[in-house]
Protein backbone atom coordinates (compact mmCIF):
# COMPACT_ATOMS: atom_id res chain seq x y z
CA UNK A 1 0.00 0.00 0.00
CA UNK A 2 2.71 2.66 1.00
CA UNK A 3 4.65 1.86 -2.16
CA UNK A 4 1.73 2.53 -4.47
CA UNK A 5 1.28 5.66 -2.73
CA UNK A 6 5.06 6.80 -3.24
CA UNK A 7 4.07 5.83 -6.97
CA UNK A 8 0.88 7.84 -7.06
CA UNK A 9 2.85 11.09 -5.65
CA UNK A 10 5.15 10.21 -7.76
CA UNK A 11 3.14 10.19 -10.95
CA UNK A 12 1.47 13.61 -9.82
CA UNK A 13 4.53 15.50 -9.31
CA UNK A 14 5.41 14.11 -12.92
CA UNK A 15 2.09 15.47 -13.84
CA UNK A 16 2.89 18.89 -12.31
CA UNK A 17 6.26 19.11 -13.62
CA UNK A 18 4.81 19.23 -17.46
CA UNK A 19 6.39 15.03 -18.08
CA UNK A 20 2.84 13.17 -18.99
CA UNK A 21 2.20 16.33 -21.15
CA UNK A 22 5.44 16.00 -22.77
CA UNK A 23 4.70 12.45 -23.32
CA UNK A 24 1.56 12.89 -24.68
CA UNK A 25 3.45 15.04 -27.13
CA UNK A 26 6.06 12.32 -27.85
CA UNK A 27 3.44 9.83 -28.29
CA UNK A 28 1.40 12.20 -30.64
CA UNK A 29 1.00 9.78 -33.45
CA UNK A 30 0.01 6.92 -31.42
CA UNK A 31 -3.04 5.37 -31.00
CA UNK A 32 -4.58 4.19 -27.87
CA UNK A 33 -7.15 2.10 -27.41
CA UNK A 34 -9.48 1.86 -23.43
CA UNK A 35 -10.77 -1.78 -22.72
CA UNK A 36 -13.27 -1.37 -20.02
CA UNK A 37 -16.05 -4.55 -19.25
CA UNK A 38 -18.63 -3.13 -16.76
CA UNK A 39 -19.90 -0.23 -14.79
CA UNK A 40 -21.21 -0.64 -11.69
CA UNK A 41 -24.95 -0.58 -10.91
CA UNK A 42 -24.83 -0.85 -7.65
CA UNK A 43 -21.19 -2.26 -5.57
CA UNK A 44 -19.76 -4.41 -8.42
CA UNK A 45 -17.05 -2.20 -8.30
CA UNK A 46 -15.91 -3.25 -4.54
CA UNK A 47 -15.60 -7.06 -5.25
CA UNK A 48 -14.63 -7.05 -9.00
CA UNK A 49 -12.54 -4.17 -8.91
CA UNK A 50 -10.97 -5.58 -11.82
CA UNK A 51 -14.07 -5.60 -14.41
CA UNK A 52 -16.40 -3.02 -12.84
CA UNK A 53 -15.49 0.66 -12.68
CA UNK A 54 -17.95 2.53 -10.90
CA UNK A 55 -19.88 5.22 -12.77
CA UNK A 56 -18.17 8.08 -10.73
CA UNK A 57 -14.46 6.65 -11.87
CA UNK A 58 -15.67 6.09 -15.53
CA UNK A 59 -17.30 9.32 -15.82
CA UNK A 60 -13.78 11.30 -14.29
CA UNK A 61 -12.42 9.08 -16.82
CA UNK A 62 -14.17 10.27 -19.57
CA UNK A 63 -14.01 14.07 -18.25
CA UNK A 64 -9.80 13.72 -18.50
CA UNK A 65 -10.16 12.55 -22.38
CA UNK A 66 -12.70 15.26 -23.05
CA UNK A 67 -10.12 18.07 -22.05
CA UNK A 68 -7.10 16.39 -24.18
CA UNK A 69 -8.07 14.24 -26.50
CA UNK A 70 -10.14 13.40 -29.53
CA UNK A 71 -11.83 9.86 -29.27
CA UNK A 72 -12.67 8.43 -32.77
CA UNK A 73 -14.83 5.32 -34.03
CA UNK A 74 -12.97 1.87 -34.28
CA UNK A 75 -13.12 2.09 -37.66
CA UNK A 76 -11.76 5.61 -38.34
CA UNK A 77 -9.31 5.09 -35.93
CA UNK A 78 -7.33 2.34 -37.51
CA UNK A 79 -7.54 4.16 -41.02
CA UNK A 80 -4.00 5.67 -41.97
CA UNK A 81 -5.12 8.86 -40.27
CA UNK A 82 -5.84 7.53 -37.15
CA UNK A 83 -1.97 7.69 -36.45
CA UNK A 84 -1.11 10.63 -37.34
CA UNK A 85 -1.54 13.24 -34.86
CA UNK A 86 -0.46 16.46 -37.01
CA UNK A 87 -3.18 18.31 -35.66
CA UNK A 88 -2.00 18.28 -32.24
CA UNK A 89 -4.86 15.76 -31.28
CA UNK A 90 -4.35 12.76 -29.43
CA UNK A 91 -6.51 10.04 -30.47
CA UNK A 92 -8.35 6.89 -28.82
CA UNK A 93 -10.73 4.85 -29.00
CA UNK A 94 -13.03 3.25 -26.04
CA UNK A 95 -13.98 -0.44 -26.02
CA UNK A 96 -16.15 -2.14 -24.11
CA UNK A 97 -15.89 -6.48 -23.85
CA UNK A 98 -18.66 -8.39 -23.58
CA UNK A 99 -21.72 -6.60 -23.83
CA UNK A 100 -22.98 -6.20 -20.41
CA UNK A 101 -26.47 -4.54 -20.04
CA UNK A 102 -24.38 -1.82 -17.52
CA UNK A 103 -23.35 -0.63 -20.86
CA UNK A 104 -26.70 0.17 -22.11
CA UNK A 105 -27.33 1.91 -18.44
CA UNK A 106 -24.59 3.22 -16.79
CA UNK A 107 -21.90 3.82 -19.73
CA UNK A 108 -23.61 5.02 -22.45
CA UNK A 109 -25.46 7.94 -20.52
CA UNK A 110 -21.85 9.45 -19.33
CA UNK A 111 -20.93 8.37 -23.24
CA UNK A 112 -23.54 10.25 -24.18
CA UNK A 113 -22.86 13.55 -21.61
CA UNK A 114 -19.24 13.49 -23.78
CA UNK A 115 -20.82 12.83 -27.39
CA UNK A 116 -18.10 9.68 -27.90
CA UNK A 117 -18.21 6.70 -29.74
CA UNK A 118 -17.36 3.28 -28.41
CA UNK A 119 -17.22 -0.64 -29.80
CA UNK A 120 -18.01 -3.19 -28.08
CA UNK A 121 -17.16 -6.21 -28.57
CA UNK A 122 -20.35 -8.76 -28.06
CA UNK A 123 -20.25 -12.34 -27.18
CA UNK A 124 -23.86 -13.22 -27.95
CA UNK A 125 -24.74 -16.38 -26.41
CA UNK A 126 -25.76 -14.39 -22.99
CA UNK A 127 -27.49 -12.07 -25.37
CA UNK A 128 -30.42 -14.43 -26.47
CA UNK A 129 -30.28 -16.68 -22.53
CA UNK A 130 -31.26 -13.70 -20.83
CA UNK A 131 -29.88 -15.37 -17.48
CA UNK A 132 -26.99 -13.64 -15.31
CA UNK A 133 -23.90 -14.59 -16.63
CA UNK A 134 -23.14 -18.03 -13.28
CA UNK A 135 -18.93 -17.92 -13.19
CA UNK A 136 -19.24 -13.69 -12.23
CA UNK A 137 -21.98 -13.57 -9.92
CA UNK A 138 -20.66 -16.46 -8.49
CA UNK A 139 -17.31 -14.72 -8.08
CA UNK A 140 -19.09 -11.86 -7.05
CA UNK A 141 -21.34 -13.71 -4.32
CA UNK A 142 -17.87 -15.28 -2.91
CA UNK A 143 -16.15 -11.70 -2.15
CA UNK A 144 -19.25 -10.69 -0.89
CA UNK A 145 -19.62 -12.76 1.93
CA UNK A 146 -15.78 -13.17 2.46
CA UNK A 147 -15.36 -13.78 5.72
CA UNK A 148 -19.12 -13.74 6.75
CA UNK A 149 -20.38 -16.28 8.57
CA UNK A 150 -22.51 -17.93 5.98
CA UNK A 151 -21.83 -21.68 5.56
CA UNK A 152 -22.76 -23.79 2.64
CA UNK A 153 -25.69 -26.30 2.93
CA UNK A 154 -25.86 -30.05 2.49
CA UNK A 155 -27.22 -30.60 -1.29
CA UNK A 156 -25.09 -27.99 -3.07
CA UNK A 157 -22.08 -30.20 -4.15
CA UNK A 158 -19.37 -27.61 -2.47
CA UNK A 159 -20.26 -29.00 1.21
CA UNK A 160 -16.75 -29.44 2.63
CA UNK A 161 -14.68 -26.49 1.00
CA UNK A 162 -12.35 -25.16 2.69
CA UNK A 163 -12.56 -21.61 1.87
CA UNK A 164 -14.41 -18.91 -1.09
CA UNK A 165 -11.30 -19.60 -2.79
CA UNK A 166 -12.14 -22.98 -3.51
CA UNK A 167 -15.79 -23.29 -3.04
CA UNK A 168 -15.40 -20.70 -6.63
CA UNK A 169 -13.11 -23.23 -8.02
CA UNK A 170 -15.31 -26.00 -7.59
CA UNK A 171 -18.54 -24.57 -8.74
CA UNK A 172 -16.98 -23.19 -11.76
CA UNK A 173 -15.64 -26.94 -12.13
CA UNK A 174 -18.85 -28.23 -11.62
CA UNK A 175 -20.98 -26.39 -13.74
CA UNK A 176 -18.42 -26.42 -16.63
CA UNK A 177 -20.12 -28.30 -19.92
CA UNK A 178 -23.55 -27.61 -18.15
CA UNK A 179 -26.37 -25.50 -20.67
CA UNK A 180 -27.62 -22.37 -19.42
CA UNK A 181 -30.81 -22.73 -17.99
CA UNK A 182 -28.78 -25.84 -15.94
CA UNK A 183 -26.07 -23.48 -14.95
CA UNK A 184 -28.16 -20.75 -13.61
CA UNK A 185 -30.35 -23.51 -11.55
CA UNK A 186 -26.82 -24.55 -10.39
CA UNK A 187 -26.28 -20.83 -9.22
CA UNK A 188 -29.50 -20.51 -7.63
CA UNK A 189 -28.47 -23.28 -5.44
CA UNK A 190 -25.52 -22.11 -4.68
CA UNK A 191 -27.15 -18.70 -3.03
CA UNK A 192 -29.73 -20.47 -1.35
CA UNK A 193 -26.80 -22.30 -0.23
CA UNK A 194 -25.65 -18.85 1.17
CA UNK A 195 -28.55 -17.17 2.36
CA UNK A 196 -28.61 -14.54 -0.87
CA UNK A 197 -31.59 -14.23 -2.83
CA UNK A 198 -31.26 -15.12 -6.24
CA UNK A 199 -34.70 -12.91 -7.13
CA UNK A 200 -33.28 -9.79 -5.44
CA UNK A 201 -29.37 -10.39 -7.24
CA UNK A 202 -30.62 -10.40 -10.60
CA UNK A 203 -33.61 -7.95 -10.67
CA UNK A 204 -31.33 -5.28 -11.92
CA UNK A 205 -29.45 -7.47 -14.41
CA UNK A 206 -25.88 -6.67 -12.90
CA UNK A 207 -24.55 -9.51 -14.35
CA UNK A 208 -26.22 -9.87 -17.72
CA UNK A 209 -25.56 -9.20 -21.08
CA UNK A 210 -27.46 -6.60 -23.20
CA UNK A 211 -30.53 -8.42 -25.21
CA UNK A 212 -31.57 -8.26 -28.17
CA UNK A 213 -33.54 -5.33 -27.89
CA UNK A 214 -31.31 -2.94 -26.47
CA UNK A 215 -28.25 -4.26 -28.92
CA UNK A 216 -30.30 -3.10 -31.69
CA UNK A 217 -30.85 0.02 -30.33
CA UNK A 218 -27.75 0.96 -29.50
CA UNK A 219 -26.37 -0.21 -33.28
CA UNK A 220 -29.06 2.28 -34.50
CA UNK A 221 -28.22 5.00 -32.59
CA UNK A 222 -24.52 4.72 -33.80
CA UNK A 223 -22.78 2.29 -31.10
CA UNK A 224 -20.39 -0.38 -32.97
CA UNK A 225 -21.11 -3.81 -32.42
CA UNK A 226 -17.71 -6.76 -32.66
CA UNK A 227 -16.92 -10.12 -32.61
CA UNK A 228 -15.57 -11.66 -29.22
CA UNK A 229 -16.65 -15.02 -30.11
CA UNK A 230 -20.29 -16.68 -29.35
CA UNK A 231 -19.77 -18.18 -26.25
CA UNK A 232 -16.40 -16.49 -25.15
CA UNK A 233 -14.18 -19.21 -25.74
CA UNK A 234 -10.23 -18.08 -25.66
CA UNK A 235 -8.63 -19.54 -28.41
CA UNK A 236 -5.58 -21.22 -26.78
CA UNK A 237 -8.03 -23.58 -25.12
CA UNK A 238 -10.36 -23.94 -27.71
CA UNK A 239 -8.03 -24.19 -31.38
CA UNK A 240 -10.71 -25.99 -33.14
CA UNK A 241 -13.90 -24.39 -32.65
CA UNK A 242 -12.57 -20.96 -33.13
CA UNK A 243 -13.84 -20.60 -36.87
CA UNK A 244 -17.31 -21.76 -35.72
CA UNK A 245 -17.77 -19.74 -33.01
CA UNK A 246 -16.58 -16.24 -34.96
CA UNK A 247 -19.04 -17.70 -37.72
CA UNK A 248 -21.61 -18.20 -35.58
CA UNK A 249 -21.06 -14.68 -33.22
CA UNK A 250 -20.98 -13.00 -36.96
CA UNK A 251 -24.09 -14.27 -38.03
CA UNK A 252 -25.90 -13.08 -34.41
CA UNK A 253 -24.31 -9.62 -34.54
CA UNK A 254 -25.60 -9.22 -38.61
CA UNK A 255 -28.67 -10.48 -36.76
CA UNK A 256 -29.11 -7.28 -34.59
CA UNK A 257 -27.26 -4.63 -36.78
CA UNK A 258 -27.16 -5.42 -40.12
CA UNK A 259 -23.74 -4.80 -40.32
CA UNK A 260 -20.91 -6.97 -41.20
CA UNK A 261 -18.42 -7.14 -38.28
CA UNK A 262 -14.68 -7.20 -39.40
CA UNK A 263 -13.18 -6.28 -36.04
CA UNK A 264 -12.56 -9.02 -32.94
CA UNK A 265 -11.30 -9.19 -29.60
CA UNK A 266 -9.59 -12.32 -28.06
CA UNK A 267 -11.63 -13.66 -24.97
CA UNK A 268 -10.05 -13.47 -21.59
CA UNK A 269 -6.94 -11.49 -24.05
CA UNK A 270 -5.21 -15.12 -24.46
CA UNK A 271 -4.08 -14.94 -28.24
CA UNK A 272 -0.76 -16.56 -29.96
CA UNK A 273 0.38 -15.75 -33.43
CA UNK A 274 -1.46 -19.21 -34.74
CA UNK A 275 -4.32 -17.96 -34.42
CA UNK A 276 -3.83 -14.39 -36.91
CA UNK A 277 -3.83 -15.90 -40.27
CA UNK A 278 -7.13 -17.88 -38.82
CA UNK A 279 -8.80 -14.55 -37.84
CA UNK A 280 -8.60 -13.26 -41.41
CA UNK A 281 -9.43 -16.13 -42.77
CA UNK A 282 -12.50 -15.31 -41.19
CA UNK A 283 -13.15 -11.72 -42.64
CA UNK A 284 -11.58 -10.22 -39.45
CA UNK A 285 -9.28 -7.02 -40.47
CA UNK A 286 -8.33 -5.83 -36.64
CA UNK A 287 -7.84 -7.74 -33.60
CA UNK A 288 -7.44 -6.50 -30.03
CA UNK A 289 -5.21 -8.00 -27.22
CA UNK A 290 -5.01 -7.15 -23.39
CA UNK A 291 -1.36 -6.73 -23.81
CA UNK A 292 -0.98 -3.02 -22.20
CA UNK A 293 0.58 -0.43 -24.41
CA UNK A 294 0.19 2.39 -26.96
CA UNK A 295 -0.30 1.25 -31.10
CA UNK A 296 2.11 2.96 -33.68
CA UNK A 297 1.73 3.22 -37.49
CA UNK A 298 3.81 0.02 -37.97
CA UNK A 299 1.50 -2.19 -35.45
CA UNK A 300 0.21 -5.78 -37.07
CA UNK A 301 -3.84 -4.74 -37.00
CA UNK A 302 -4.55 -8.29 -35.61
CA UNK A 303 -2.87 -8.01 -32.47
CA UNK A 304 -3.28 -4.68 -31.28
CA UNK A 305 -2.68 -3.21 -27.87
CA UNK A 306 -4.89 -1.46 -25.24
CA UNK A 307 -4.80 -0.15 -22.05
CA UNK A 308 -6.94 -2.07 -19.38
CA UNK A 309 -8.98 0.33 -17.13
CA UNK A 310 -10.85 -0.62 -13.90
CA UNK A 311 -11.96 0.33 -10.57
CA UNK A 312 -7.84 -0.93 -9.21
CA UNK A 313 -6.43 1.84 -11.22
CA UNK A 314 -5.80 5.46 -9.44
CA UNK A 315 -6.57 8.54 -11.76
CA UNK A 316 -3.22 9.47 -11.73
CA UNK A 317 -1.98 5.78 -13.12
CA UNK A 318 -4.77 6.32 -15.57
CA UNK A 319 -3.54 9.44 -16.75
CA UNK A 320 0.06 7.61 -16.67
CA UNK A 321 -0.96 5.08 -18.96
CA UNK A 322 -2.21 7.26 -21.18
CA UNK A 323 0.64 9.58 -21.43
CA UNK A 324 2.96 6.73 -23.23
CA UNK A 325 6.16 7.35 -20.77
CA UNK A 326 6.83 3.82 -20.02
CA UNK A 327 7.05 3.16 -23.93
CA UNK A 328 9.39 6.01 -23.95
CA UNK A 329 11.69 4.42 -21.55
CA UNK A 330 11.58 1.03 -22.91
CA UNK A 331 12.72 2.43 -26.60
CA UNK A 332 15.58 4.20 -24.86
CA UNK A 333 16.42 1.05 -22.88
CA UNK A 334 15.98 -1.01 -26.16
CA UNK A 335 18.81 1.75 -27.79
CA UNK A 336 21.11 1.37 -25.05
CA UNK A 337 21.45 -2.05 -25.05
CA UNK A 338 22.11 -2.43 -28.92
Amino acid sequence: MLIRYIKIVFFYILKILGVLRLGRYLNRHALIILCYHGVSIHDEHRFLPALFVSPKTFARRMHHLSNDYVVLPLEKALLKGGFSGNDGQYRVVITFDDGFFNFASQAVPILDQYRFPATVYLTTYYVEHQLPIPNLMADYVFKRIGGASKTLKPGDGLTGSSDNVTALEAFLKKIGKMHAQEKDLALRRLLEAVDISYEELAYDRSFNLMNTTEVRRLSLRGFDFQLHTHRHRNVIDNREALEGEIEENKRKIVELTGKIPQHFAFPSGRWDVDALPRLSQCGVISAVTMDQGLNYAEADHLCLRRIFDSENNHQMEFEWKLSGIKEILYSMLGRLRR
